[in-house]
Formats: C-alpha cells, sequence, structure tokens
C-alpha cells in the first residue's frame, strides 16, 4: 500500500470520526437543549436560551451532512 493510499484512509477515518461525533452533539443539543446546556465544567456564563441551544444543534446537523457527503 502506498503513503498516499495510507493518508486518504487516514483522512476518511478522521473525517468519519468528526461526522459521527457531530451527529451526537447535534441531537443532543436538539432534542435536549436544557441538558445539553447544563454540561459540568463548560462554563456557560449566560441565561439559559433554548432557542440558541436548538439552533446550534441544528448546524451541529448541517455539519454532520456535509462531512457525511465529503467522506
Amino acid at each position: 500500500m502506498t503513503t498516499r493510499r495510507r493518508a486518504l484512509r487516514r483522512l476518511r477515518a478522521g473525517l468519519a470520526f468528526l461526522t459521527v461525533t457531530q451527529f451526537g452533539v447535534g441531537c443532543w443539543a436538539l432534542l435536549w437543549p436544557r441538558s445539553f446546556f447544563d454540561v459540568p465544567f463548560v462554563g456557560m456564563r449566560m441565561p439559559y436560551n433554548a432557542h440558541l441551544m436548538m439552533d446550534y444543534g441544528a448546524m451541529s446537523l448541517a455539519t454532520t451532512m456535509m462531512l457525511g457527503r465529503v467522506s
């Protein structure tokens, strides 16, 4: 196997990992925004805003679609 093929395989594996991670985060933020906002040790220094958390979840799912298309 050539070095180029190994590099492509690693790149695709990395993109697949990012896709799965973004999907999980996006579903969590979109479906359970309060739980996502209250993650310990994150340090959100603002009042809870469900609309903002749901928008973030939708953006993460859109990113998932683009990453899935690329990988």
